[in-house]
């Protein structure tokens, strides 16, 4: 350990003001303008002190804040299962995760119709819910802002007394949408009027009813077209421009459209050839929203077909490359026994929301990085319960409530579970009220990517630890069998008094997501077992294929490794709550079977944008180590890059970097053998 000179002991109290700082009002409103829209960023920064929290909460710096960023964040999403009332799950890791609580619904204590409320529409920070019950039909419209948690009962079109056995789609938009085309979704929607657009099907016929909120009616026309023999009509809706979609499913599976501006019905037909034996049709958006495409499952196979015009002017579908998602999302063989299913989609992050047998993720259909989210079972009641089937992505700016300038609002935002109190103990490893908080209760509760581990689970996975894979500053690594056929590694730490050295890493690890870094599967966290399992890559260490084994002849192989590892920096440096990782060396990076580089060892990584990046306690491997955060201490992106030109050397030459003990007493970069 090095020392250096001691920060000043952190203090619950307030930050003095800072008026006497040379910097106007309009220049911290533009560095303030670029905080990020994640939930808690904006409140951490207003929490600098009173001048800050006045201009962060500023009406006039709000609506600037949200046109700035454009879309709102993706906070997470709506399930609705059959017989319970509506859930809500964070994508989002912690601090930003919204709590299940935070948006909840109590259906029973608004009306007392009976029958069954069910999700349709999830858009622009509102939500719709219908009412139906069987024999009855649709009964009544709930809009609801998860956010305010107001609430907009509608009465339904008088035509509906005669359809009372169509079951009907619905959802709720920004009426601004076919208004000015400069509107920022996100940015005082809640505030605009809105349209609720109602479809349903006779099996022969198509009807759609149009509600604003700026007449206050269902207005006096009704579209309607003929589909056809129509069985049903999909959940999923999505908006492209002026016009919606939705599945007609039937012994012709088409897609219906609905256009907002003329209010008229048409049928986008889809050839028979495609959807044969499907497992699911779900239409979706391409090419950043513009065009219409449509997923059709098979299997676990997901192919994605494109609705274009060709030269001729006439319509037709285009194959895209399939997608195969028991080998993108590491599906065991239990997994795949039922189809992969689409449950949702969110435009306008282009995240597609998948479930397996037993487990939820969310995939970004352009970069097909991908994050299990939660368990299905989370949802069942019994073994016997139906699964969901779909979910509803919601996104929305989540921060205005907290900025209040008031001593009695800041206690309260303090109390909230987005306080910075919460934010510290993310980044910092010290969890709020450490006292009374055990690390392993408030990892469970505060990280939900990945699973919770017993000692025995441990045991059993790894055969009482009967193949070492090798030692590591802070423990050992032992190979594991997961599910009966994916091996894993199981990291052990030696020393079992370092609990929050292990939750840090833990934490960090966690939010991590990226195909260059080694996924975190889960954990252990029991008295004398502190375990990480990650995922297995089955060539070891570079620095063993370097230096001991001397392979890796090829300068391709080589580079491509570099190549590899410096995408995993350029992820970890620019992701919302950048990742120093502070340690880059061969023995630090892993290769799998096709030597594919994977960075590891997160145990002295910590969180840039909110933790401090001065340390007193100096840990590093010599002549990897930046010469300036060897001699202050002061760990910055240029650290990570700085070892990672070192690896690059050894890489190229195949030479270790040494002449350690002048590198200890001069405090200079490394020297090539």
């Amino acid at each position: 350990m090095i020392s250096h000179s001691t920060p000043p002991p952190e203090t619950d109290e307030m930050p003095p003001e800072m008026d006497e700082m040379p910097l106007s009002d309009d220049v911290l409103r533009e560095i303030l303008l670029r905080v990020p829209p994640l939930p808690t960023q904006l409140i951490r920064a207003a929490a600098v002190c009173r001048r800050w929290r006045r201009i962060a909460a500023e009406p006039g710096f709000q609506r600037r804040y949200r046109a700035h960023h454009g879309e709102p964040p993706l906070l997470g999403f709506f399930v609705n299962p059959r017989g319970r009332e509506p859930l809500f799950r964070a994508t989002l890791d912690a601090p930003d995760r919204v709590p299940p609580e935070r948006f909840s619904l109590r259906l029973h204590d608004d009306t007392e119709l009976g029958g069954n409320w069910y999700y349709h529409g999830c858009r622009h920070g509102r939500l719709l819910l219908l009412n139906w019950k069987s024999g009855l039909g649709c009964r009544q419209i709930l809009i609801w802002d998860p956010v305010s948690g107001d609430l907009i009962h509608l009465s339904l079109p008088p035509q509906l007394d005669a359809l009372k056995r169509v079951f009907f789609q619905a959802t709720v938009i920004c009426a601004a949408t076919t208004a000015a085309g400069d509107h920022v979704h996100g940015d005082n929607c809640k505030s605009n009027p809105f349209k609720v657009v109602l479809v349903g099907t006779d099996r022969s016929t198509a009807f759609a009813f149009v509600y604003s909120s700026e007449t206050g009616d269902w207005g006096d026309h009704a579209a309607e077209t003929p589909v056809g023999n129509c069985i049903s009509l999909g959940c999923r809706c999505i908006q492209i421009g002026d016009f919606l979609y939705w599945m007609l499913f039937g012994y012709d599976n088409n897609i219906l459209e609905f256009d907002l501006v003329n209010q008229s019905l048409s049928v986008v037909y889809v050839p028979t050839h495609i959807h044969e034996d499907h497992d699911g049709l779900y239409p979706i958006t391409l090419q950043e929203g513009t065009e219409l495409g449509l997923i059709v499952m098979s299997r676990s196979c997901m192919q994605i077909w494109q609705w274009m015009i060709d030269f001729d002017g006439l319509p037709g579908w285009l194959p895209l490359e399939p997608i195969y998602l028991d080998n993108l999302l590491h599906l065991s063989a239990g997994e795949c026994v039922n189809p992969t299913k689409v449950l949702g989609f969110s435009q306008d992050y282009n995240e597609l929301f998948v479930a397996s047998s037993t487990r939820i993720f969310m995939v970004n259909l352009e970069s097909l990085q991908f994050k299990e989210l939660c368990k299905m079972d989370e949802f069942l009641e019994s073994p016997d319960s139906r699964p969901i089937y779909a979910v509803y992505p919601f996104a929305s700016f989540y921060d205005a409530e907290w900025l209040n300038l008031s001593s009695a609002g800041l206690a309260r935002w303090r109390a909230h579970p987005f306080s910075v109190a919460a934010v510290d103990a993310a980044s910092t490893g010290r969890p709020p009220h450490k006292e009374s908080i055990q690390w392993a209760k408030w990892i469970e509760d505060n990280i939900s990517n990945i699973k919770p581990f017993t000692e025995e689970d441990i045991k059993r996975i790894t055969s009482d630890y009967s193949t070492s894979l090798g030692n590591g500053k802070f423990g050992k690594v032992y190979r594991g069998v997961l599910d009966g056929n994916r091996y894993v590694a199981v990291k052990k730490y030696i020393h079992m008094d370092s609990e929050q050295e292990f939750a840090k890493e833990v934490i960090v690890h966690s939010q991590i997501n990226n195909k260059n870094v080694v996924k975190l599967i889960g954990y252990c966290i029991e008295k004398n077992a502190l375990m990480m399992v990650m995922d297995y890559m089955s060539n070891g260490d570079l620095d063993y294929h370097l230096h001991v084994e001397n392979s890796l002849d090829s300068l391709d192989a080589r580079l491509n490794i570099a190549i590899e590892c410096a995408d995993a920096l350029g992820y970890l440096h620019s992701m919302c709550s950048p990742v120093l990782h502070g340690d880059v060396k061969p023995s630090n990076i892993v290769l799998g079977d096709n030597f594919n580089a994977k960075i590891s060892d997160f145990g002295i990584s910590r969180l840039l944008s909110i933790d401090k990046t001065h340390t007193e306690n100096l840990i590093g491997s010599i002549g990897y180590m930046d010469p300036l955060y060897y001699r202050e201490g002061r760990l910055t992106p240029k650290s990570d890059v700085y070892s990672l030109g070192v690896v690059l050397l050894e890489l190229i030459t195949k030479k270790r970097a040494v002449s350690l003990s002048q590198a200890r007493a001069e405090g200079k970069g490394v020297r090539i053998a």
